[in-house]
């Protein structure tokens, strides 16, 4: 994957993440933000918790997100995650919105299992890692 500036989109074209991860916070289904190249190895309650941190460390308002010190203890399972009201954070959206949304994000991590398939098979430096952004 190119570090490089992606192309020009319409702003009516773009996706966002956090959009996308709201809605399915909305669906109940968080785990679809999970790399499919993990398969099952993870634990789903951790993913669920970090993604819900991460949620609430994304509100545009600084009063309303947690302070360092809560997100610390979130993570390390010593308090209990807040919860938040997703209607004030999202904006509704059309199903074909939705649809865009579910297919963009499907082939960029059917894209991502290929590169780094390809690149496993490839590397026999010192230098064999990569990095996603």
């Amino acid at each position: 994957m190119s570090l490089s500036n992606p192309p020009h989109r319409a702003k009516e074209d773009t996706i966002y993440l956090l959009d996308w991860a709201l809605f399915l916070k909305e669906e109940g289904t968080l785990l679809e933000l999970v790399d499919p190249s993990l398969g099952q190895d993870y634990d789903e309650e951790e993913v669920i918790t970090m993604i819900n941190v991460a949620l609430l460390c994304s509100n545009v308002s600084a009063a309303v997100r947690p302070a360092m010190s809560a997100v610390v203890s979130m993570l390390e399972g010593k308090a209990a995650v807040q919860d938040f009201d997703i209607a004030d954070k999202s904006k509704s959206m059309d199903e074909h919105k939705i649809e865009e949304m579910r297919k963009h994000f499907q082939v960029i991590n059917r894209q991502e299992i290929s590169e780094t398939q390809t690149q496993s098979m490839s590397m026999d430096g010192p230098w064999d890692c990569c990095f996603y952004i």
